[in-house]
């Protein structure tokens, strides 16, 4: 990887980071009420992230693959792919404050779809600490906004037979066609609010009591590629990378969140900006979502498995200069 961002351009002087990382666990849980289950799961991760400088100026990007399987991960091409990113960020200009349609990238709207797991996290609700509390059976969303926790996808990151109750993992409908269905919940929450439990309970280990983790939270993809959306878009900005994931109040839903991408002008990635911050609403955001692109990307978080495609926003508001 460091091999082929390097060679990609003059420009990318150095990499900044370029590690793999796999893992094998086993799962076994065993408890008083005669129960015995055991599962084996892995993963592998590539990463890298190269430095790209010109006249004095530096932009790092990076990219990375995650994959159940080593043979489905393409080291030489991330590494292409983030050298690229990096490149073009260079020469990045700030821009005035002002309102336009927003696409997040398949990555930054993982990081985006985080939120929204954290907010559907039923002890969250019960402590008065999401801003979905009280809007079971409520339109949250556009009606194309459909999101599920599938802890039965197939080849998922975070595919397994039973959550760590030992309660069989299902396809939960958090949203669907735009209203919210679900809360994800653990045996404990699920009492609490007279449900039966959706299999996420989560814990790192035995000496803690389970909390609620997703897995393989997704924003099911449309059917626009990502260049159809930004072609579509007179003016606009281009989110590459969100900075200061986690900017949002967990019970108003007010988002703001520091960013680097390109401004859009004629359907096309005009240049690049920095030094911005997008802001808005969560639930504004939720249903002012315009499109979905079929271009579906899962990322690690610290909520869990997420994935999400390109979004496109139809109105946030850019803060610059």
């Amino acid at each position: 990887m460091e091999e082929a961002a390097r060679g990609y351009d003059p420009v990318i002087k150095t990499v900044e980071a370029s590690f793999y990382q796999d893992e094998c666990r086993e799962v076994t849980i065993v408890n008083s009420n005669g129960l015995k289950g055991s599962y084996r799961g892995s993963h592998c991760l590539l990463y890298v992230s190269p430095l790209a400088v010109k006249d004095g100026e530096a932009q790092s990007s990076s990219e990375y693959e995650l994959s159940r399987n080593l043979s489905e991960l393409s080291p030489r091409e991330i590494a292409v792919r983030a050298a690229a990113k990096a490149k073009k960020l260079l020469g990045g200009k700030t821009i005035k404050t002002c309102s336009l349609p927003v696409v997040y990238s398949a990555r930054a709207a993982s990081e985006f779809l985080a939120e929204i797991a954290a907010a559907a996290n039923a002890n969250a609700v019960l402590k008065g600490r999401s801003l979905f509390a009280d809007k079971l059976g409520s339109q949250v969303a556009a009606a194309a906004v459909n999101i599920v926790d599938n802890g039965l996808l197939e080849n998922g990151i975070a595919t397994a037979p039973f959550d760590d109750e030992g309660v069989n993992s299902q396809n939960t409908e958090v949203i669907s066609g735009g209203t919210l269905r679900s809360y994800l919940h653990n045996t404990y929450t699920a009492s609490r609010m007279g449900q039966l439990s959706t299999g996420n309970a989560s814990r790192s280990g035995y000496r803690g009591l389970p909390g609620i983790g997703a897995s393989n939270f997704t924003l099911e993809p449309g059917s626009k590629t990502e260049d159809e959306i930004i072609g579509s878009l007179s003016r606009g900005l281009y989110l590459e990378r969100i900075m200061n994931v986690g900017g949002i109040n967990p019970v108003s839903g007010d988002y703001s969140v520091g960013a680097t991408g390109f401004f859009i002008e004629n359907g096309r990635l005009a240049y690049p900006v920095q030094k911005i911050t997008v802001a808005s609403n969560v639930l504004t955001m939720l249903r002012n979502i315009a499109a979905i692109a079929d271009n579906l990307k899962f990322i690690p978080t610290h909520r869990g498995v997420c994935g999400a495609p390109t979004i496109l926003f139809q109105e946030m508001t850019i803060c610059g200069l």
